[in-house]
């Protein structure tokens, strides 16, 4: 690999991690706005979620809080914009210790 190619892939790579760091610090600003700018907590994890979704490049979020019950967790936020039709109320996900 010619010194050209070394020092092109350096900076494509170097660019890389900029974007990425860019990209968190944008998350980081947004979720700060948004705790700022409203104090209801559904609100709240509602953006947080979306936020993560955009930042993470994925198909869909959801933040759980742990349930009344030992090991059970609670929905609180969900961010999957394919399925906005639906209506999502509160799903309990129960803790299985054989599931890893």
């Amino acid at each position: 690999m010619s010194a050209d190619a070394i020092n092109s892939l350096a900076r494509t790579q170097a660019n890389e991690r900029l974007k990425q760091q860019n990209d968190r610090l944008q998350l980081l600003l947004k979720l700060t706005n948004s705790i700022t700018a409203n104090l209801e907590l559904k609100k709240v994890l509602r953006e947080i979620a979306a936020n993560i979704r955009q930042v993470m490049r994925c198909d869909a979020t959801n933040i759980s809080l742990p349930g009344p019950e030992p090991g059970s967790f609670r929905i609180f936020a969900l961010d999957f914009p394919a399925m906005m039709s639906r209506i999502f109320i509160s799903v309990r996900v129960a803790h299985d210790d054989d599931f890893v």
